[in-house]
């Protein structure tokens, strides 16, 4: 494995050993949902209202996945019924309208769950400073008592990362299952591995063949495949990696080329800027946290009135196919085998929603039986086993 520990005294960064970092770059929209559209003969609205649509833990419209992450105990489950979010890119967002069924606003995040955990593990001070960021960033009638829950699986009082505030009536942070820090160093972990397929030793450098050999992440998402691809090829060619510190899920920059106001205009410099609002994190270095996507009063009208390549905005979907989440990648010197270093690696550009073949389900299935014999490969390095972490 050539995923390294940055803190291990034999590996201590320093200007000479850290060779480069490479960011890993993918659309927050999910790819999951436009495969599930394309199967079912849906149009992109069906996947956009999917995207919005909140749905309970237990339900069957629940991805089986989902609720196996959740009931293996990786998070607490407060009740069967807890309403959770379908957006599993490690970006999720919440929509605001009025009266007449208009957006008027739409919050990202990309936070992982674990840091709001610490906090509520904290005791007294860390649960005064979770209730103010819930109070800053979605609502000052948040009460303590609701973060608050027992787990179902445990009977342990536990933070309730599914309640009201960060599902129904708000966003604070990530809470759909797969979308966590764990997940994000699983996936750098386990792709850090070359993988070969027999009877060859063809070396595997498909991202959705990756990951049906080491059976890290989804298939049928933008990010995971492209994690893997992207760190596989850097291990690949000698090198060890890690995540970059602090270790996080970010928002990459948001596209907004495509809005219109209503009568059509292109937004201003200055109003792009009082339009949409990196709120944590900082935007201009690539490394967002948190963006608010709303209207001034004083425009006189409505985020739902404005449109995106035409159309009136009616999903906050629409609006999360113009951001771009990424992690960072760090890599230190290995044994070389490519001359120049990291910069001659071959780049993928961001995974998108249409990027590549988008695949039905079925053909995910066949596609995962046909290299299914390379989990028994002595040199494919293959676990079923996933890493737990808390970090």
């Amino acid at each position: 494995m050539n995923y390294y520990d940055p803190s291990a005294p034999e590996l201590i960064e320093t200007p000479q050993t850290v060779q480069a970092t490479r960011k890993v770059v993918w659309s927050a929209f999910p790819r999951r949902l436009i495969s599930l559209g394309l199967a079912g003969g849906h149009d992109r609205w069906w996947a956009y209202e999917q995207g919005d649509k909140l749905i309970p833990f237990n339900s069957p419209e629940n991805d089986p996945g989902f609720q196996a992450v959740g009931n293996a105990g990786f998070y607490p489950v407060i009740s069967e019924t807890d309403i959770m979010r379908q957006q599993d890119e490690y970006c999720e967002w919440f929509v605001h309208k009025n009266a007449e069924g208009k957006i008027t606003r739409v919050d990202f995040t990309s936070e992982a769950p674990e840091y709001y955990q610490s906090l509520w593990d904290l005791g007294d001070e860390g649960r005064a400073e979770l209730l103010r960021l819930y109070h800053t960033y979605v609502s000052p009638d948040v009460q303590l008592e609701d973060l608050h829950g027992i787990d179902i699986h445990t009977q342990q009082d536990v933070y309730n990362y599914m309640n009201k505030w960060n599902g129904a009536q708000g966003c604070m942070h990530l809470q759909c299952p797969p979308n966590s820090l764990s997940a994000e160093v699983n996936l750098a972990c386990f792709s850090s591995v070359p993988r070969y397929s027999p009877p060859a030793d063809h070396v595997i450098e498909d991202g959705g063949e990756l990951i049906a050999c080491a059976q890290y992440g989804r298939a049928t998402r933008n990010s995971d495949p492209h994690i893997g691809e992207q760190v596989n090829v850097i291990c690949r060619a000698g090198f060890k990696v890690t995540l970059t510190n602090p270790v996080a899920l970010y928002q990459n920059s948001f596209d907004a080329t495509p809005i219109r106001k209503p009568d059509g205009s292109a937004l201003k410099k200055d109003e792009l800027a009082q339009l949409i609002q990196c709120t944590r994190g900082d935007i201009e270095t690539n490394h967002g946290l948190r963006h608010t996507i709303q209207c001034p009063e004083d425009w006189g009208f409505v985020l739902g009135d404005m449109t995106i390549s035409g159309q009136k905005i009616r999903y906050g979907g629409q609006l999360a196919e113009l951001m771009l989440i990424q992690l960072t990648a760090q890599a230190i010197n290995g044994q070389l085998t490519f001359e120049g270093g990291l910069s001659t690696l071959p780049i993928l550009p961001p995974a998108t929603p249409t990027s590549g073949f988008v695949q039905p389900p079925a053909q995910l299935r066949a596609m995962e039986a046909r290299v299914a014999p390379m989990a028994q490969h002595p040199q494919g390095v293959h676990s079923g086993a996933r890493i737990r972490m808390r970090i």
